[in-house]
């Protein structure tokens, strides 16, 4: 998906065959009128594309992410893509362990409160910017669970390892 706005290009960060784009900013204004949903795999992208573009903007999570995780953004973007398709709308062709890859990064790094709610309140944030209906409210209701359960079960590892 490569999207003009005002003349602008997007960037672009391609992966093997797939590409995904960033918005410019100009773009989400652009995508808030138009209020898509989360019912395509365009749109998931484009979503994921511009939560992670936040989380990698911000002091406290792009380290996380870049240093602590070590990830390839470009590969990275796609596999979350793949990810939300499978949450929203039972998509098979996600399958990996989330839980396992973020507890290997616990490990090293211990994530904090605050990073659960940062990255909350990017992805509310990015889906009410541009985002709504039935797939939008139903990704929401899957994060914030998703993210509980990860906060708590991450605590429990910890507190495990710790004895």
């Amino acid at each position: 998906m490569l999207l003009r706005v005002h003349g602008n290009m997007s960037k672009i960060l391609r992966t093997g065959e797939r590409r995904i784009s960033i918005p410019p900013d100009s773009a989400l204004d652009l995508a808030r009128d138009l209020a898509r949903d989360l019912d395509t795999p365009q749109n998931i992208d484009f979503f994921v594309a511009s939560f992670y573009d936040k989380l990698l903007k911000d002091d406290i999570m792009a380290p996380v992410f870049l240093r602590d995780a070590n990830i390839d953004v470009s590969a990275h973007l796609p596999t979350i893509s793949l990810y939300w398709q499978k949450m929203l709308w039972g998509d098979g062709q996600y399958n990996t362990n989330m839980m396992k890859k973020h507890r290997a990064i616990n490990v090293k790094k211990h994530f904090k409160t605050i990073h659960y709610q940062r990255w909350m309140g990017y992805f509310e944030q990015t889906a009410k910017e541009s985002f709504a209906g039935e797939y939008t409210e139903k990704a929401l209701r899957i994060a914030a669970a998703v993210i509980h359960n990860m906060e708590s079960r991450m605590v429990e590892a910890v507190v495990v390892n710790a004895s």
